[in-house]
């Protein structure tokens, strides 16, 4: 089984804030697309 350190504090806000970077860099590669 694999575990996933959610207990810890702050590692849910930086997954969070990771994956909101991620989305960001996608959403600007789709505009980019689209042109």
């Amino acid at each position: 089984d694999v575990t996933y350190p959610d207990e810890i504090p702050g590692y849910i806000k930086l997954r969070r804030q990771t994956y909101g970077v991620a989305q960001v860099l996608i959403l600007e590669r789709s505009e980019e697309n689209n042109d």
